[in-house]
């Protein structure tokens, strides 16, 4: 852990953990810190004091909480290059999304097989992408181009991919009147085209190539060393690395690659943790009951107030902070009331004995 970072004049300064530059993977500090700040303004003397208290709180690891980028939205940014070259489907991922039909499919973790035509997509889909670019996936055998004019696959393709105005394109072209919805004028297109009013037409549709799931493999594999990365860029601590591989195994559900090494990772880094706090008890002798010896200031009541049920998310020992300073009051109010009550006596016992005499 980079202290340092904390440390300005000479003085801890509480703040969330450093992010990345903006080429990296994505990945923010998103902890909420008010109560950490509370706990070394009125609990710390020194900075070792701060460190020791930071440490504690953040124990659990729950507090942390990060924002990750997830590997799709990654491909889209296309940072360091990181399509290497299908660099025009930058801002492109729905194209992948479409071609691998995920509704439809058993595709999670790249193992599909891709034997079945079950995944053609229409050129003019709302997300395709440019012939350039669809030259370059077809020499890299990410896809396969078809141009189909088979009557099933046309009729299937004109229902599924174009819009109604598509079809009046075609129509007008071919002079053939439409009618009716969606279905009714497919229908007639198809008509015209078996009878020979339309000729020679076809759908020019691409479906997923063999080296898909290769790619889409190695791509998995380059956003983990981009993550690892990040990790290496600061040195983070331990519970906070925990959370991102935690988050990565979040926001990237649908791929068995990352996060079969996220819960790898986060078994490993955790492990790490419970050697590091073992050593730091040993060492460094962290003295709980430090917070009942404070004199409590007078915003502590407040904070007590001020406590709703989005405490309960915060280790137990934090809100038994608060615990503490109520039962130091109450003590203190206890104390007082029976010192009252002794010298109200005494002044009774000398009023009588001032009346007898």
């Amino acid at each position: 852990m980079n202290w340092n970072y904390f440390i300005e004049e000479e003085t801890f300064t509480t703040k969330r953990l450093p992010s990345p530059p903006i080429d990296m993977v994505k990945i923010k500090d998103i902890s909420d810190i008010s109560y950490l700040k509370y706990d070394i303004k009125h609990y710390s003397n020194n900075i070792e004091e701060s460190k020791e208290i930071y440490i504690d709180y953040f124990n659990d690891g729950i507090l942390y909480e990060v924002d990750v980028e997830s590997f799709d939205l990654y491909f889209d940014r296309n940072k360091k290059n990181f399509l290497n070259e299908a660099k025009g489907l930058k801002k492109r991922y729905c194209f992948i999304e479409e071609l691998l039909n995920w509704g439809d499919s058993d595709f999670w973790g790249c193992e599909r097989n891709l034997s079945q035509w079950d995944s053609i997509v229409d050129i003019n889909s709302y997300c395709s992408v440019s012939k350039k670019t669809l030259q370059v996936l077809e020499n890299l055998k990410i896809v396969e181009l078809k141009k189909t004019s088979d009557i099933n696959e046309m009729r299937e393709y004109l229902q599924k991919s174009y819009t109604v105005d598509d079809l009046k394109k075609i129509a007008d072209k071919y002079q053939i009147e439409l009618s009716g919805v969606k279905k009714n004028k497919v229908d007639l297109l198809i008509e015209a085209i078996k009878n020979g009013k339309i000729k020679n037409f076809s759908i020019e549709m691409y479906r997923p190539g063999k080296n898909l799931n290769i790619w889409l493999q190695s791509l998995q594999k380059k956003y983990i060393e981009e993550v690892e990365n990040v990790i290496s860029y600061f040195d983070y601590p331990l519970l906070y690395i925990v959370e991102i591989w935690k988050e990565v195994e979040n926001v990237n559900f649908e791929f068995k690659i990352i996060q079969n090494y996220a819960r790898e990772q986060q078994k490993a880094y955790r492990k790490k943790y419970l050697n590091f706090y073992q050593e730091f008890k040993t060492h460094t002798k962290i003295n709980t009951n430090k917070f009942e010896k404070k004199q409590v200031a007078e915003s502590s009541i407040s904070r007590e107030n001020n406590i709703n049920h989005s405490d309960s998310r915060f280790p137990s020992k934090k809100r038994n902070h608060v615990r503490v300073i109520q039962n130091i009051k109450q003590n203190q109010k206890t104390s007082f009331d029976k010192g009252l009550f002794l010298i109200m006596i005494i002044i009774g016992i000398l009023i009588v004995s001032a009346i007898v005499k």
